[in-house]
């Protein structure tokens, strides 16, 4: 999913990806985390064979290309807001104001638009 968001990101000028790490998940030094077209390129590759083997060229639609990792300045930055808030508070304020439905109809409207039929 992250991977798709930062490809999403490098398509479009969105210069922030806000995702949900847990407090605790991460050290509070990576909720604030620029993702680096190295750093991107080789956890695409560790995972961009093996799936291939699996699924074949169709998941390169999923994956960053040349293109992408071309243009450096469109990389963004990570941002897990959960991070800056205490565990209990978070977990909290996660039961009162997330949505499930909400949260997946964005998710599969974003699906749609990347071109990924098969999620209606």
């Amino acid at each position: 999913m992250r991977l798709g968001l930062v490809q999403r990101a490098g398509q479009e000028p969105i210069p922030f990806i806000f995702y949900g790490w847990s407090p605790g998940q991460a050290p509070i030094e990576a909720s604030i985390f620029p993702n680096n077209p190295e750093m991107v390129r080789n956890m695409q590759e560790a995972m961009l064979e093996p799936m291939r083997e699996i699924v074949g060229d169709a998941v390169d639609n999923y994956f960053l290309t040349g293109e992408h990792f071309s243009m450096p300045e469109h990389f963004t930055y990570n941002i897990s807001p959960l991070a800056f808030i205490e565990y209990d508070e978070a977990i909290e304020r996660l039961e009162e104001e997330t949505d499930p439905v909400i949260v997946n109809r964005v998710v599969e409207k974003l699906r749609r638009e990347a071109g990924d039929e098969d999620t209606e």
